[in-house]
């Protein structure tokens, strides 16, 4: 059982981002968080367990108990590990063993079980989510959807009786999505009492007993009304797509040209790529995880040599990663907004991306930001440049609706004056923007429609 009664909590210097918050879950029940970027939804699991005044020298005003004990005082907050599972919403910040072995062993190992023990349930877990053949390989070997199950049997392996997911479908493919479900499914089956932070409501609502909305930093319950399932989910797609208004301009001249490629490291991950790219327009590439989406864009980049094949590339390309972290070089937002001013001339004033979000943490890490925050700060550095291909990585992950659609008005302002994107994605809430879908499958290509890629992400993950 989880009680929360939070007046007031923050970060240092006493900056709050949470007020009066009052949650209380019984046991065995699962509720969901929904909310904006940086409303304070990761804040507030940080704060319930402790975490956030324990171990980030933040500050929670009022009272918590869970279990029957009190995580915000240390001797109760000893106790999280044990009785609580806590899956983070960016798997690289929670994995720390170089393999899928050594994590959940090393889970088990720091709750006293013995070697055999606890080899044992780590293979077990390793079964369950299909990665034991990938025991032994080293975690950067794994898809961000592979590292994303292996956090979610590493947070229950112990029998914790209590489990967080803050944003755990981010960067997942339907088939993540499906596991997801399940996951959550058996965990409710198993008694645990369940919060689930999370962008995507619409896959979880029937799996749940109440639903939160978190605003400004103020938590309010809602109704859970209306249809829900795959009937459901068509329509909604269906009218995402008819409701925005598609871009009629013709498209440009040749930018990328890609004549029989084939792509991957050591050996051929997908073969047979033909692909024309022209100014104002954009392409989308749809696949599970590891089928060789991100190798595909890291490829056109230049990152990677092509295996086989030709690529003519007649402008500037800018690729922002699944991980936005990895193009940050400052130590604050300013920082970062400053640096992109002495290099590119950019001013804030122009930004094509509305950063509202950012303004209130510009003193803030761009590492301490949200995952939402994070990609609109990425988007923001890669506009600065002014390439005219622009390569996106799984763009919309961690964004709420209203930010996907500030992300789809940028996108369409883009194209209109030129910009050509590629973007790899599992989201169908971004197919306003997309001209033309390729969809790699078993090393080939081909080319789907956007009902078609509808019915694949919808069919799959409501299983």
């Amino acid at each position: 059982m989880i009680r929360a009664l939070i007046l007031r909590a923050g970060y240092g210097r006493g900056r709050c981002v949470l007020w009066n918050t009052d949650l209380k879950v019984d046991t065995g029940e699962a509720v969901l968080i929904t909310g904006g970027v940086g409303s304070g939804k990761t804040t507030l699991l940080l704060a319930i367990t402790g975490v956030l005044n324990n171990l980030l020298e933040g500050f929670v005003d009022g009272s918590v108990e869970i279990n029957g004990f009190n995580p915000i005082e240390p001797s109760g907050f000893s106790k999280i590990p044990l009785e609580v599972g806590f899956v983070l919403q960016d798997p690289d910040k929670q994995i720390v063993m170089p393999t899928p072995i050594d994590e959940l062993y090393f889970t088990l190992e720091n709750m006293g079980y013995s070697y055999s023990d606890a080899f044992k349930l780590a293979m077990d877990g390793l079964k369950k989510t299909g990665l034991v053949s990938k025991a032994y390989q080293h975690v950067e070997t794994l898809s961000q959807g592979e590292k994303r199950k292996l956090t979610f049997i590493a947070s229950v392996i112990h029998n914790p009786r209590v489990l967080m997911l803050d944003e755990p479908t981010a960067s997942m493919d339907p088939y993540g999505i499906a596991t997801t479900r399940e996951f959550i499914r058996e965990s409710r089956r198993e008694g645990l009492s369940i919060i689930i932070v999370e962008h995507k409501k619409d896959y979880f609502i029937d799996l749940v007993d109440r639903v939160f909305v978190m605003s400004e930093g103020r938590l309010y319950e809602t109704e859970i009304n209306g249809d829900f399932g795959k009937n459901a989910l068509y329509e909604k797609f269906q009218r995402i797509l008819d409701s925005k208004p598609r871009d009629e301009h013709k498209f440009g001249d040749v930018v990328l040209k890609m004549e029989n490629v084939s792509i991957g490291y050591n050996e051929t991950l997908v073969s047979g790529i033909d692909m024309v790219v022209r100014e104002g327009m954009t392409i989308g590439v749809v696949g599970r995880n590891g089928c060789g989406k991100t190798t595909l864009l890291k490829t056109i980049a230049g990152f990677i040599k092509p295996i086989d094949g030709v690529i003519n590339r007649f402008a500037k390309t800018f690729y922002v990663p699944q991980q936005p972290d990895y193009i940050f070089l400052s130590n604050s937002v300013s920082g970062e907004l400053d640096l992109l001013r002495r290099k590119t001339g950019f001013k804030l004033e122009d930004s094509i991306i509305r950063i509202e979000s950012l303004k209130k943490d510009f003193a803030k890490s761009p590492y301490k930001l949200s995952h939402g925050q994070r990609r609109l700060l990425s988007l923001v550095i890669a506009l600065a440049y002014k390439p005219k291909i622009i390569l996106l990585d799984e763009p919309t992950t961690g964004l709420d609706d209203e930010s996907v659609n500030q992300l789809i008005e940028s996108i369409v302002t883009l194209k209109n004056k030129g910009f050509s994107f590629i973007i790899a994605t599992h989201d169908p809430r971004i197919s306003p923007v997309i001209d033309e879908y390729i969809f790699i499958d078993d090393g080939k290509v081909r080319s789907v429609s956007h009902t078609d890629v509808f019915r694949w992400f919808i069919d799959v993950s409501m299983g």
